[in-house]
């Protein structure tokens, strides 16, 4: 897993992904880390990897259809994830959440799509 950590994460957004795991998954984590897909509206807000298998990520999961959710993601799926030109998902690098997961679940399925935005996110804070 080691060797997949400089695309999807840094290390350190990594070890915090794998404390929040170990913390306990009923917490209601602040996210780590936002992946998105630059040619499609899909989107990862991650704040947890599942302690007892490390492939398995936690977060808020838009794939693009109006109805985000709160779920499960495969690392080795997100690195599957390739337009045919090349591109790959990308991790926001300038994202740094303010919020905890669940106003952003609440922002999300008011709007049918992540946000990050505090203009949308403060209502629900």
């Amino acid at each position: 897993m080691k060797d997949k950590i400089p695309h999807l994460f840094t290390k350190k957004q990594y070890n915090r992904l794998l404390a929040n795991g170990q913390k306990g998954l009923d917490i209601d984590h602040i996210p780590v880390i936002l992946m998105t897909v630059p040619w499609h509206s899909a989107s990862w807000l991650l704040t947890a990897i599942l302690p007892d298998n490390k492939d398995i990520l936690i977060g808020l999961c838009d794939l693009g259809n109006g109805y985000p959710e709160v779920g499960y993601v495969s690392i080795d799926e997100l690195l599957q994830i390739e337009h045919p030109v090349g591109l790959k998902l990308e991790r926001n690098k300038y994202f740094k959440a303010t919020y905890p997961l669940s106003v952003y679940v609440k922002a999300a399925r008011n709007l049918g799509r992540i946000t990050i935005s505090d203009v949308d996110l403060e209502p629900f804070a």
